[in-house]
């Protein structure tokens, strides 16, 4: 696994691939309070949950790619509401 900084481009295979990361765990409540009974009952914790992990609007930088690439799929960790979760059949979810 290779990590890459939010608004990173990357050329694969004729495609020209936006990467934003960022998204806000639906389990978060669950693992603060796990994080929370780890520090009670060994004194240290293993983060699993990080307070600046939502994901970052940057327009000066959607601009700034876009004057250099045409970007034909994008990547996230997060989607909008409007983008309805599927499964592999492309079958909706939830």
């Amino acid at each position: 696994m290779k990590t890459i900084p939010d608004y990173s481009v990357i050329h694969f295979k004729n495609h020209s691939i936006l990467c934003v990361g960022g998204a806000v765990s639906i389990d978060r409540i669950l693992r603060k309070q796990q994080m929370d009974e780890n520090r009670i009952k060994y004194r240290t914790i293993r983060e699993s949950f990080w307070e600046n992990e939502a994901a970052v609007f940057d327009d000066n930088k959607l601009i700034e790619i876009s004057e250099k690439h045409t970007i034909d799929t994008v990547i996230t960790h997060t989607a909008p509401s409007f983008c309805y979760l599927t499964n592999k059949r492309g079958k909706r979810v939830g």
